[in-house]
């Protein structure tokens, strides 16, 4: 019989804080899981630690693979799930509460419609005390809805940690590979198979910040090329909707100023994002009327100049921002 619950961890130099987190999820009043850790290639011995718990307990599987990135870990991982339903864990965090996901799989059990369910989180950063984020709890239906709930409201996180998917929705979808912000383009891919996001307040997951993390890193051209890239598809995806277009302008210019900053660098890339941004900004005087009359005098102020007079775009922003 196929587990209810498949766990997804990729795994790779985390060998201070796996055993907390393995442990945090065996301690789990649910017990009606899978739990599958990726060792993606970790030079430590985080491989060997994972051997040695999937030989205490038969609901762990491991996969030893090349070191290839947190996307093609979780995709690893997806390939074999055999879970009702699908959530993915970061290696160095901890689930919050014992019953976190005894509480939330009762949620999905008892209303079969809800494609994702998002439950709360701790953000942690080194010794600052622990923050809370939680969302009243709500049902929204619709990809327009959740878009809205996502880019709008703020209710819906862009992480794919805290949260509970249904594996019919993932079927065709894969983490992008070798680029960084892979968890808004996922959840961007999945939003287009779901029609119920239910976000619940019951249990936690714990986020730790780390100073090494990749996020936490300082920017370089290739995190300011694929920020651009990401926000592209989120720009692509409000642009749609009426109730989403002073959103929409207000990403088109951060995407810019991001540009902004890549000029610096005088890297390759700065070619690349030229033109992902000129293919992927054709309804551009279809949203002035939508922006607050400041953004719409720096659009306007843009189009005068040619949207391809980055130097020009650059100037402006640095003045005027």
């Amino acid at each position: 019989m196929n587990p209810l619950l498949s766990i997804i961890i990729p795994v790779y130099k985390v060998e201070p804080y796996i055993h907390k987190c393995i442990d945090s999820i065996l301690a789990q009043s649910f017990t009606n899981f899978e739990l599958i850790l990726v060792d993606d290639g970790s030079p430590d011995n985080c491989g060997a630690i994972c051997d040695e718990y999937a030989r205490n307990d038969n609901r762990i599987v491991v996969i030893h693979q090349k070191n290839g990135g947190v996307s093609r870990a979780r995709n690893a991982g997806l390939d074999i799930a055999k879970g009702k339903y699908i959530t993915f864990f970061d290696s160095d965090d901890e689930i919050g509460t014992d019953t976190t996901y005894t509480q939330n799989m009762e949620i999905l059990l008892h209303n079969e419609k809800i494609d994702i369910l998002q439950f709360p989180y701790y953000m942690s950063a080194g010794s600052q005390q622990e923050k809370l984020i939680k969302v009243p709890p709500k049902l929204i239906e619709s990809e327009k809805n959740i878009l809205i709930s996502w880019c709008k409201d703020g209710d819906m996180f862009f992480v794919a940690w805290n949260k509970i998917y249904k594996s019919t929705i993932l079927n065709k979808v894969r983490f992008p590979v070798d680029c960084i912000f892979e968890d808004i383009i996922f959840l961007l891919t999945i939003i287009n198979h779901s029609q119920y996001l239910f976000i619940s307040d019951k249990g936690s997951y714990k986020y730790y910040t780390r100073e090494h993390s990749l996020l936490c890193s300082p920017s370089t051209p290739k995190k300011i090329h694929d920020y651009i890239s990401a926000f592209l598809q989120v720009y692509l995806k409000t642009i749609v909707y009426k109730e989403l277009n002073n959103l929409s302008i207000k990403i088109l210019l951060d995407i810019l100023k991001h540009y902004v900053l890549l000029i610096k660098y005088e890297t390759d890339l700065l070619e690349e994002v030229q033109l992902e941004i000129d293919r992927n900004t054709p309804t551009f005087f279809s949203i002035i009327r939508y922006s607050s009359q400041k953004d719409m005098l720096r659009l306007l102020m843009l189009k005068t100049m040619g949207i391809n007079n980055y130097s020009m775009a650059a100037i402006w922003f640095n003045k005027y921002k």
